[in-house]
Order: structure tokens, then sequence, then C-alpha cells
């Protein structure tokens, strides 16, 4: 097999890179690869936090050339310098030939160059196979171990709005010093606190074993990634808790993808640690899920992904009614 790097500009190698991923996770990862376009405009426009490099892993020659997988590497420029985030995957046609250990080592050899010391992968795993896995024994022969796990779930849409309501009145007298809104765009005026409230997640979520700094976004860093999001045809709705001083104090955000049939990802939901207790994260999750059911009913399911250990949310996600299908490790290996 030879490695090299991938032609960004050729929709071709990366369609080909995206089946690669698609058919090598396996059904339990349904919903957690984004759509194509998505993950294009993601490898295309990586943004100023990050620099990337994509590899192809191909086979033969010539007219007979046949891709086999592919690899990708993320480095963040803002914070947490140390880390790196490892991708590979080689198409089943192509599986158990050792491939996939090649383009893995690659990647490996490549952040370890670049002076990364903390390297960090995924993989996907039924709750029966956690403690022995393919993602898992591949991982701890490239001398990775299990650092964090979280729970895979799935909420089948629609739920009853009468549900929806009951949520969001039994969560208002307990912040009415607060406002929640809803937005596809967020406001320039809210965009610093909106960064602010994303920037603690990664020291208030639960991380099992990986220790990270505070991220260092900025505004026009947030709005970079919304807009190559949206050019692929992604609706980002935010559902917001603002204080009496107007400042973003809450968030959570749903991925809605170009193709409505593809599930909706949740993203991040997280309320900053002084503003807790007045139960907006039940509010701002429950304000975003009546407006994806208003704007898009021919949505079917909603994925996301928590922590373990995070008892808070997962209370919530349960309480909504979304249940575990799967487990997501985090891998880390320590250069």
């Amino acid at each position: 097999m030879l490695i090299r790097p991938l032609s960004i500009d050729d929709d071709a190698e990366l369609h080909a890179l995206y089946v690669a991923f698609r058919e090598g996770t396996g059904p339990v990862a349904e919903g957690l690869l984004p759509p194509e376009e998505v993950m294009v405009g993601q490898i295309r426009e990586p943004g100023s936090g990050f620099q990337r490099e994509v590899w192809a892993g191909t086979e033969g020659e010539g007219p007979d050339v046949q891709f086999v997988g592919g690899a990708t590497l993320f480095l963040p420029l803002t914070d947490n310098l140390d880390k790196a985030y490892l991708g590979a995957a080689v198409h089943p046609d192509f599986q158990r030939r050792g491939y996939g250990t090649q383009l893995a080592r690659h990647v490996i050899e490549r952040a370890v160059e670049l002076g990364r010391t903390v390297l960090l992968a995924e993989g996907v795993a039924a709750f029966a196979d956690r403690d022995d896995n393919g993602p898992r024994r591949f991982a701890e022969r490239l001398g990775f171990r299990a650092a964090s796990t979280e729970v895979l779930r799935r909420l089948d849409l629609p739920v009853d709005d009468l549900r929806i309501r009951e949520w969001v009145e039994e969560a208002a007298p307990h912040h009415s010093d607060y406002r929640i809104e809803t937005f596809d765009r967020l406001p320039d005026d809210l965009l610093p606190s909106m960064v602010h409230v994303h920037n603690q997640l990664a020291l208030d979520a639960p991380t099992g074993d990986i220790d990270f700094e505070a991220q260092q976004e900025t505004p026009e860093q947030l709005r970079e990634r919304r807009e190559r999001d949206a050019r692929a045809g992604e609706v980002t709705l935010e559902s917001v808790a603002i204080d009496a001083e107007g400042q973003v104090v809450a968030a959570t955000t749903l991925h809605v993808h170009a193709d409505r049939t593809e599930p909706v990802h949740q993203g991040a939901t997280l309320v900053l640690r002084e503003h807790r207790g007045h139960r907006l994260g039940l509010a701002v999750k429950a304000a975003n899920l009546r407006e994806l059911q208003q704007r898009f009913p021919e949505c079917a399911t909603i994925v996301t992904a928590n922590e373990e250990a995070n008892a808070n949310m997962v209370a919530i996600n349960e309480r909504l009614g979304f249940i575990g299908v799967g487990l997501h490790v985090a891998f880390m290996h320590r250069s």
C-alpha cells in the first residue's frame, strides 16, 4: 500500500475517504459520523484554529489503482497544544491485511514529528463488547488505552409536544431572571459570551483520564465554523439562556443536516457553574427540541453521546427519552 497526501480538491478521493470511514465503523456508530458534505467541509476548511493533514492509502498503479482507506490528523493551534486528534479507516473490502495499522502508525509518527505528546483517537462498540472489541484491540496494539467512555444515545421523534410543554413549564419558575431564546444564526452581540460558554466545556464536562485546558476559540472562529457548516447545508439550532446583563450563560446545540433523513446530532449542552440550580439545562434542551420539531417535522432521530460520569446530563437526556445504543470510547497515547 502507498500512503500519500490525499488531494482535498479531488471530490472522488474525498468521497472514497468518507465511504471508508462510514463503512468501516459499523451500525453502532450510526449518526455519529457527520454527513459527507459536512465532513468534506471540515477537511477542506478546518478553520484557523486547526492544522489538518489527510492521507490516502492506495493499492495498485495507473488505471488499476484502488483507494484502500485513509487517515486524518487535526492539531489544535490556539490551545491544548500537546494534543493531536487522529483517525484511520479502511474500506471493508481491504480490511484484515494490515492496512489500518500502517495508516494509523503513519499519522502517529506525523503527530510525534509535529511535537504532539497526547494523541487521541476514538472508536465505537456495542454494550456487550465493552471490554473486548475490535477498536479497543486495535488501539491497544498501537499503544493506546481507553481513557474516556461515553454512552451513545438515540431519541426517536416526534416527542409529544404536551411533554415538552410540561418540561418548559416545570423549569420556568426556576429561571425567571433569565430569558430563553433559540437561533439558527446567533446574533453578533451574543457571540463573545457564547464562545465563553463553549470554551468552558472541556473544563466542566467529565473527560475521563484526559486533561484539557480551556479552549481559546474566538467569536470569529465560531462564526467561521458555523458558516462553513451552513455552506454544506447544515442548519444549527442553538437555544441559549441569557442573564439580566444580556450574556449567554447556558446553551445547547442541534445540528440538522441538509438530508433530513440523516440523524440530527445533539451537540454540547453546558450551564456556567455560577448559573446552575435554575433548571437552565432542561429549559434550553426543551426549547431546542420544540424548535426542531416545529421547523423540521421530517426529522426522525436525534443522536448524542454523554460521558458516563456526567450524571446531570445523563439524567436530563434520559428524562427526554434518549435510550442507550452503544459506547463511544476515547483512546489516548502519550508519546
